[in-house]
């Protein structure tokens, strides 16, 4: 692979330390896991990295307050690319606890997302997964989200949307009941009888 080396900046423009880089092949849209991803103390990075396009997602530790910057299309060729830069967003805390909503029950491991109600794209938002008593603890810039709790299909509960979230400081969304539910899985075929990747399903209850 080529080198790709940059810095990752704080919102203020200080170094950046320890910062993880999730790299995301948008031809297949899938995480690969590469080596030296961590920012040293002066927010430098240089990984080697194969070739194709990527999305970049700069992911702080759970001890700050920064949300996820992100470098979109970053097309790796014959040469190596350095003196890239990016700064992390400043961001709110959003806390919530999963539970059951029959029972009671803390829902660990239900990944949290918000979608950009004016864009439908979704933000990176690190460390996003709920822990063993259900809680949820995750940094987002401001702004209005549709958010999603999708839990492991194998734990037997429905997802969760709420629309029209506005974050403008620290936020508590409180208790988020799951219905219980059972998986349905299944082929969507196009026009041509072969399958149709990235059809979106919709259901009425």
């Amino acid at each position: 692979g080529r080198l790709v080396s940059g810095t990752v900046l704080t919102p203020s423009l200080g170094p950046a330390a320890n910062i993880d880089l999730k790299w995301v092949n948008v031809g297949t849209s899938q995480r690969v896991f590469l080596s030296k991803t961590l920012t040293d103390a002066l927010g430098h990075y240089a990984t080697r990295v194969p070739s194709g396009t990527w999305n970049i997602d700069f992911r702080p530790a759970a001890t700050t307050l920064f949300a996820d910057a992100e470098r979109l299309g970053l097309v790796v060729g014959a040469s190596d690319i350095s003196g890239l830069s990016d700064a992390l967003r400043t961001g709110f805390v959003v806390t919530g606890v999963v539970r059951s909503k029959s029972g009671n029950v803390k829902l660990s491991n239900v990944d949290v997302s918000f979608y950009d109600d004016c864009t439908g794209r979704r933000i990176p938002t690190a460390h996003d997964n709920s822990d063993i008593n259900g809680l949820v603890s995750v940094v987002v810039p401001a702004g209005v989200y549709t958010f999603t709790c999708d839990p492991p299909a194998c734990a037997g509960y429905a997802a969760y949307r709420a629309a029209g979230v506005t974050i403008t400081g620290a936020t508590d969304m409180g208790t988020i009941a799951l219905d219980a539910a059972i998986l349905v899985s299944g082929i969507v075929l196009g026009p041509n009888a072969l399958p149709d990747r990235g059809s979106k399903i919709a259901s009425d209850g």
